[in-house]
């Protein structure tokens, strides 16, 4: 095995990933059907796919610590620490589930990995450029430049409460072009790939969500992160696609930050 990860060993997990999601003995958790599924099996289910990723990282690499969407943040450090989280989204009135890998190099992600099996689509950065590979091909990827606010797509992640119609969640509303709202992994891929151009995000673990920002950071967007600003929420992201519609989210936001 190689000293070091890299991008293809997290080919070889989000292939792992994708075998496992898409296995014909549990059809019914790819699909709609999933919501009629306890959330203990849910629950089960995403703790049996991260489980046979992290044991898959450790016989390759024992000195490596693994941290899964339910043991994360976890005390344990190490100079090489993986995120693997499974995320659900959905796609055309469809729930989908994902999976999300990242691997930081003395507290710095180096190398990530969002694969969406029922798209067909794995994004992936190694440091340079992010890449995507899907049905029509593979290419580099850059988020929209050279926007007006007045321009920009908003997405918003389910948990964070974008109803209140006054104050500063008003004028952000006002301001951009459209705003949609649902699961924050997807749309922090569809940024990347300039499909949307602002993500604000209420997350109890930025660790969960940096290997999505790294996509977005190399694929020419930026993040700030905010820490305990929201009710309810411990901290607050904000991704962009440009720098210019950046600035001027963070100037609508100074209310609350």
């Amino acid at each position: 095995m190689l000293t070091l990860p890299d991008i293809n060993f997290l080919h070889q997990l989000a292939a792992l990933a994708e075998h496992k999601i898409l296995t014909p003995s549990r059809p019914q958790y790819a699909t709609e059907v999933a919501e009629s599924l306890t959330r203990e099996l849910r629950d089960a289910i995403a703790i049996e796919i991260e489980d046979e990723l992290k044991n898959h990282i450790l016989n390759a690499y024992p000195t490596h610590v693994v941290h899964t969407s339910y043991l994360m943040p976890t005390p344990a450090h190490s100079e090489f620490e993986w995120v693997i989280k499974l995320f659900a989204s959905r796609v055309q009135g469809v729930s989908c589930i994902g999976m999300l890998i990242g691997l930081a190099i003395n507290g710095v992600t180096e190398m990530c990995m969002l694969s969406h099996p029922f798209t067909r689509e794995r994004f992936w950065s190694d440091g340079t450029q992010t890449r995507i590979f899907s049905p029509v091909g593979e290419f580099e990827l850059s988020t929209r430049q050279n926007i007006r606010l007045d321009q920009a797509i908003l997405h918003i992640n389910t948990d964070f409460d974008f109803t209140t119609g006054s104050g500063w969640v008003k004028e952000i509303r006002d301001s951009v072009l459209v705003t949609r709202r649902g699961d924050p992994y997807y749309a922090l891929a569809m940024l990347a790939t300039g499909y949307l151009d602002i993500c604000i995000i209420a997350a109890e673990s930025i660790a969960e969500f940096m290997p999505a920002l790294i996509l977005i950071q190399n694929a020419g967007g930026l993040f700030t992160v905010y820490e305990s600003r929201l009710p309810g929420a411990s901290n607050m992201i904000i991704a962009s696609g440009s720098q210019t519609v950046h600035h001027q989210i963070l100037q609508l936001m100074m209310p609350i930050t």
